[in-house]
């Protein structure tokens, strides 16, 4: 085994490479999105709060910003160092009803 990290309490449902590789962020059950430095997996040298309910999908814009998807939702475009959700981009819902976002995926169709 190379590293292990410390206990993280939440589950850890998705990650992307972000800052060129530099960083690795993950998403929780719980709403924070922790970002290991790489090669230093012991602790979580950051986290950005502020989302409502679970993470489950990641997806990176470039290396400074992801989109979140979750339980409640919203997607969201949230920043990397500066860490903070920039906003709201869109809501997975139907006659005012809030459907989860599993998976966000981007595709080169149009």
């Amino acid at each position: 085994m190379y590293a292990i990290s410390d206990t993280v309490n939440e589950d850890l449902l998705g990650l992307e490479l972000v800052k060129n590789n530099k960083f690795v962020l993950t998403s929780s059950n719980q709403g924070t999105l922790f970002i290991f430095k790489w090669d230093y997996w012991t602790d979580c040298v950051d986290i950005i709060r502020g989302h409502k309910a679970s993470v489950d999908s990641i997806l990176k814009i470039d290396e400074n910003t992801v989109l979140t998807g979750g339980e409640d939702g919203y997607l969201r475009a949230v920043s990397v160092y500066p860490n903070q959700i920039i906003q709201i981009i869109g809501k997975h819902s139907e006659d005012d009803q809030l459907f989860p976002i599993f998976k966000v995926a981007k595709s080169r169709c149009s």
